[in-house]
């Protein structure tokens, strides 16, 4: 009985990843959109009810309605730890 061990290790088996097409990428584009018009319609009535209504400096109410847009790439560093490494034995 013996073993084989010539096995040709040249070749790369990684998985084929499925291809993409423009209507899905639409799609998926789409709720991101709407999610950011929704977003420009909500702070642009917070921004004037700050800043006319409540007195509120305009420096002060731009800091904080930029602060998602200023934490965004943090949210994707943070994301990327939450799915590498388990929080109490679970992951994301």
């Amino acid at each position: 009985m013996t073993i084989d061990h010539s096995q040709d290790f040249s070749q790369n088996t990684a998985p084929v990843m499925p291809k993409v097409t423009l209507p899905t990428m639409f799609r998926l584009g789409l709720f991101n959109m709407g999610l950011g018009l929704m977003a420009v319609l909500t702070l642009a009535v917070l921004n004037r009810v700050m800043i006319k209504e409540l007195a509120i400096p305009a420096s002060i109410t731009a800091g904080i309605l930029a602060m998602s847009q200023i934490i965004a790439p943090a949210k994707v560093w943070i994301g990327q730890l939450s799915d590498a490494k388990p929080l109490f034995k679970l992951h994301r």
